[in-house]
């Protein structure tokens, strides 16, 4: 049960994202927006109490759960250069876009990739909150406990934005139903997960 609710959040992250590219948006704003679909599922799962999604963000709760930028550009090196140009927007060095490789507005022909994840890292997680009160009280360690040991999810999906969105490159099982279906006929350990 556990797992399926992290891999939701995770694809429902993906695709609030995916369902906004198109040239002139904010890679920055989309990273915002795949960290507020993770804080509202994480509400949902009770793993986060005590505010809404927006008093999250202003306590930086997000990044304890998705401690990386949302993606990077793809080009002759895996993580392509480029991503903060000279004279480009100055770098937001806040918890969560910290991690960005770009915070660039997006242009067609940019191809990047598209990956959040969902991670619970007991080590981060506790030394992120250990000495802040407020963060502490929006963590419900009783609940936490139940996903502490499973690690986490990212999906990750190669795009190129094209003059009226996207293109995505990546064509491969998503959702729970199409894992189990290829797991299901090459191992019997991930009976309906």
């Amino acid at each position: 049960k556990e797992q399926a609710q992290v891999h939701s959040a995770v694809q429902d992250a993906q695709k609030s994202v995916m369902s906004q590219l198109k040239p002139g948006v904010s890679w920055l704003e989309m990273h915002r927006v795949a960290e507020r679909t993770i804080l509202k599922h994480l509400l949902e799962m009770g793993v986060l109490k005590g505010g809404s999604v927006e008093e999250l963000m202003k306590h930086d709760m997000a990044s304890l759960f998705m401690p990386h930028g949302l993606g990077h550009f793809i080009g002759l090196d895996t993580h392509d250069v480029n991503g903060y140009p000279k004279g480009g927007a100055k770098k937001d060095n806040s918890l969560g876009p910290r991690w960005l490789r770009t915070q660039r507005i997006l242009e067609a022909n940019m191809v990047l990739t598209v990956e959040p994840g969902l991670y619970f890292n007991d080590l981060w997680i506790a030394s992120s909150i250990k000495d802040d009160e407020k963060k502490s009280a929006f963590v419900d360690q009783d609940v936490l406990r139940k996903y502490i040991n499973m690690g986490g999810v990212r999906l990750e999906d190669d795009v190129v934005i094209t003059e009226d969105g996207y293109e995505n490159f990546t064509v491969v099982p998503k959702t729970i139903k199409e894992y189990q279906a290829v797991v299901g006929k090459y191992s019997p350990v991930c009976p309906p997960c």
